[in-house]
């Protein structure tokens, strides 16, 4: 008897929200072809009973938007694969679905044999005594965190199970997790479920690391993709996006062979798509977005790009600056094990870091030009603030980063540390350092702000001092008193600190004073070229006095 799922309101991600409703049908593959009675070729999909026994059946056939496919957990597809292709779009309302189950739909989930101790932020599971039933590669998740109710809304098909998490690591009193833990459980004695009985107890794994195919997104879009084991070697990537956006894919493991492999190619025109909660491993290129003419927007969130310390290889290959755009937002991830970058030779690109972790021994590739990378709590270390800009060459260093090892008394907690290269320039705005942009709620009432620097070391930092319109501070205010629509007006500082002769804490200063009550920018910028004979690097007392 079919199914039918009526869906309804989701957030999809940070980005986007909508409300509509349609019927869609849910559907069910089972990789369990040694079972006439689980997977037959003449099976319906419409039951756990007559599931489909291959993704094909599902893709390369006309869907629905909101369509769903739920997909067996402990069984891979690895023999008889070829290309994935896709017929149907969905909308972004409703993504067409293919999800791993995590609802118990074939009644083959198992308990934990014991409690476990579990704490928030942490990858590792204590056990209440030795254990050996959970093994590499199961996912699990906390009692308390899912429902285990098969959702009959998209809603819940997107959100089903959110904190659920795959194994890396056993020890007899212990299990260690890629990710760590957000669920909403914490304390000892808590049960864990298994999302499957069976040995391989993983993922559904589609293909062999080995295997030379792909799934092929082609003109096709909105499409939501969670909980797989996606393997290939193509050289258009284990996924593939020609002209297609809107995708997410969550909780989904990409692995190449070690050769020339790449996650995730981008290929033609423009992609749109979220990795969250994903792992990419064994790949010479995580993600290629080298394409000629090739414009991208890519969310990472929560996830693991492991190159394995295979020659050559990048986390993200972005192109030079006559062939990319990339827009890369990234959050609580991790680059590691690769050998030319975790981001390598972005064109056009912008990129954006918080709480990122780049562990390999080339962080970002000389080879960079033309982009800039901007990163909040660098390495996970809270408050540590950095701002890569290359400029128009290849020269790559630290602009900004947080320090406390010499404060101004009375001042802030923290300072920045200012490291200009020599694309330092004041001839244009490309080169010139944004030092800090501080929105301030005032009145209309006429206000000094001061904000002080001061060498970083010694009086040898510099040769000469920067002028007024190399170093400057700056706020940009409400200029109308009666117009709704007013306009909001830049006034700068005029002083010139002494940093070649004094290494004491000195201020700018700047009055301003708005015409209507609002939100004020108070900024600061650098623009002096380093010299050849000192680093010029100088500090900020990040905390402005406004008197």
């Amino acid at each position: 008897m079919t199914k039918y799922i009526f869906v309804a309101l989701i957030v999809l991600t940070s980005f986007f929200g909508f409300s509509h409703e349609v019927e869609a049908t849910a559907y069910y593959i089972s990789f369990d072809s040694a079972s006439t009675t689980n997977c037959a070729s003449t099976n319906n999909g419409l039951a756990t009973t007559s599931s489909f026994c291959s993704l094909d059946q599902f893709t390369e056939v006309a869907r629905t938007a909101g369509d769903i496919a739920f997909v067996r957990r402990g069984y891979a597809t690895t023999t008889g694969v070829t290309d994935l292709n896709f017929t149907s779009d969905g909308t972004i309302a409703n993504p067409i679905i293919i999800s791993a189950d995590y609802d118990n739909n074939w009644g083959d989930f198992a308990s934990s044999s014991q409690t476990y101790t579990i704490a928030v932020a942490t990858s590792t599971f204590t056990a209440s005594a030795a254990q050996s039933q959970i093994i590499v590669g199961e996912w699990v998740y906390v009692e308390g965190d899912c429902s285990e109710v098969p959702p009959n809304t998209l809603a819940t098909a997107l959100n089903q199970c959110e904190f659920a998490y795959e194994v890396a690591s056993v020890a007899s009193t212990s299990i260690g997790l890629y990710l760590p833990y957000k669920g909403n459980q914490t304390g000892a004695g808590k049960n864990l479920r298994i999302l499957s009985s069976t040995t391989l107890g993983s993922n559904p794994q589609w293909n062999v690391a080995s295997g030379d195919f792909q799934w092929n997104f082609d003109t096709d879009n909105h499409w939501l993709v969670k909980g797989m084991d996606i393997r290939g070697t193509d050289l258009n990537g284990q996924v593939e996006l020609d002209s297609s956006d809107h995708h997410i894919f969550f909780d989904t493991i990409f692995t190449g062979n070690g050769a020339s492999d790449v996650g995730f190619g981008l290929t033609d025109d423009f992609s749109y798509f979220v990795l969250n909660k994903c792992r990419v491993f064994n790949d010479d290129f995580g993600i290629n977005d080298s394409t000629l003419d090739h414009w991208s927007r890519i969310t990472i969130i929560d996830s693991i790009f492991d190159g394995n310390s295979i020659a050559t290889s990048a986390g993200i290959l972005g192109g030079n600056s006559s062939q990319s755009s990339n827009n890369v937002s990234i959050s609580d991830s991790v680059f590691r094990n690769y050998t030319s970058g975790d981001l390598d030779r972005f064109g056009l690109g912008i990129i954006y870091g918080r709480n990122v972790s780049l562990k390999s021994a080339i962080e970002i590739s000389s080879a960079s030009d033309y982009s800039s990378f901007y990163f909040e709590d660098y390495d996970g270390l809270m408050g540590d603030n950095r701002q890569n800009l290359v400029g128009a060459g290849t020269n790559i260093n630290i602009s900004l980063l947080l320090s406390t090892s010499t404060l101004r008394s009375g001042g802030g907690p923290t300072a920045i540390e200012v490291r200009p290269t020599t694309n330092t320039t004041s001839i244009w705005d490309f080169n010139k350092i944004k030092l800090f942009d501080y929105p301030i709620y005032t009145n209309t009432t006429s206000k000094q702000y001061d904000v002080y620097f001061r060498n970083a070391t010694s009086t040898t930092q510099f040769t000469t001092d920067p002028l007024a319109t190399e170093l400057w501070i700056e706020c940009e205010y409400w200029a109308h008193d009666t117009n709704a629509t007013s306009t909001r007006k830049i006034k700068k500082s005029t002083g010139v600190l002494d940093f070649n002769g004094n290494a004491n804490w000195q201020n700018l200063s700047v009055t301003c004073q708005p015409t209507q009550t609002g939100i004020m920018y108070l900024r600061a910028y650098y623009a002096k070229t380093k010299e050849s004979g000192g680093s010029n690097i100088f500090l900020i007392d990040n905390t402005p006095v406004i008197q």
